[in-house]
């Protein structure tokens, strides 16, 4: 649930085509973040181009943007209406569930109006606090379970066996070991760090993979342990030289779309046709909520060798957060606390290696509930969320 953004209600009005939107995901991801890390002024260099990029959306918000809407789409303005709605509905209280950024809604929900709160189911939790207090902070512990998961992907691949997961036989038609995949995989990226593939051909045309774009990829499908298998056949194929597969995966995000101006729709406004791209409210949202980022490009650039060592994927994460370099707008009402709740009943559930919500910040925000009113329940398990 976010607030009334875009489909839901004014739109921001940054751009006037969806499409434009799309073209500056897609130079970000023509662009890539700097892996693998050559450091020194080239890499620098690098990361102030990825981050211009970033700000044109920026500068386009400035310029052409609902300003009001834009300061208005913060997490307190959906307490304030979730607060309504329970109000309009004649309710004795809020029962809810939710997942990922969800958790912090529900989180700042419950510590803003706990009497307001019957039930409340919180997976894939984030840590609140840090989302709302230091966005770069909240980057480094959102990622700190990213390496079990990556191990996990890796082990139950070789559990599997070469019938299901096609990284599991060695050259030689040997069952793989952990380590030998890990290394190979390794080798992999090291390979296309010094030299991209070639593409000839594909659904999406020809084109070149550097080792970014595997990076990006396999991040990616770390949410979600169903497309492991298919991860598996992709990267087996890429190790062969063939990327026929994995190009269309980072390259189709502009494929085949035709401009489409917003007043040609009744609605007036972006319809979000380009999936899991156009996100209107997801810059509003998450840097509007916390301090603005005054980072310097060199900030920047160590930001992402900081999150390499943390992470086996930890730079595609850092995109996320670096997104807020220069956002203009802060939220017009923020919450910062406290975080402690002492009545409603409140689960929080976690799985065992979520790659970007680990268990320490569902440990940290039960812990803030009470032994009263909150519990925790964690599953072994894989991917964001349970």
């Amino acid at each position: 649930m976010v607030r009334a953004v875009n489909l839901a209600g004014p739109p921001t009005a940054c751009h006037d085509t969806e499409y434009k939107f799309a073209q500056r995901a897609y130079q970000l991801s023509l662009q890539g973040v700097p892996f693998p890390h050559v450091g020194g002024a080239g890499e620098t260099a690098h990361v102030a181009k990825l981050s211009a990029i970033q700000s044109s959306h920026h500068a386009a918000c400035a310029e052409n943007g609902n300003q009001g809407m834009l300061r208005n789409s913060g997490t307190v303005a959906v307490i304030k209406d979730m607060e309504r709605i329970v109000e309009a509905l004649g309710e004795d209280g809020l029962n809810y569930l939710g997942y990922s950024y969800g958790t912090i809604i529900g989180a700042t929900f419950a510590a803003m109006q706990p009497n307001l709160v019957k039930w409340m189911v919180l997976d894939g939790v984030s840590d609140a606090e840090a989302y709302f207090s230091d966005t770069v902070e909240w980057g480094r512990r959102g990622a700190q379970a990213t390496p079990k998961t990556y191990a996990g992907f890796i082990s139950t691949c070789i559990d599997a066996g070469p019938t299901q997961c096609a990284l599991a036989a060695t050259k030689d038609n040997k069952t793989e070991t952990v380590q030998g995949l890990t290394k190979c995989l390794d080798a992999l990226y090291e390979k296309l760090g010094k030299e991209p593939l070639v593409v000839g051909d594909s659904s999406t045309g020809p084109g070149i993979i550097k080792a970014q774009n595997m990076q990006a990829v396999v991040f990616s499908a770390m949410y979600s342990p169903q497309l492991w298998s298919l991860l598996a056949e992709t990267l087996a194929a890429l190790e062969q030289g063939d990327g026929r597969e994995l190009y269309p995966a980072f390259n189709s995000l502009v494929y085949g779309v035709v401009p489409e101006p917003y007043n040609q729709n009744v609605f007036n406004r972006s319809m979000q046709k380009i999936d899991g791209v156009t996100r209107e409210a997801m810059y509003p949202i998450i840097c509007g909520n916390a301090p603005q980022m005054n980072i310097t490009v060199e900030e920047y650039a160590d930001y992402f060798r900081e999150m390499g060592k943390i992470s086996p994927m930890g730079e595609q994460w850092v995109v996320l957060m670096g997104g807020c370099r220069g956002w203009p707008f802060r939220a017009t009402e923020r919450y910062t606390g406290p975080w402690t709740v002492e009545k409603g009943l409140n689960k929080t559930s976690s799985l065992g290696a979520d790659p970007v919500a680990p268990l320490a910040s569902a440990v940290k925000m039960s812990r803030g509930f009470g032994s009263k009113s909150g519990s925790l329940l964690i599953q072994q398990g894989f991917g964001h969320p349970s």
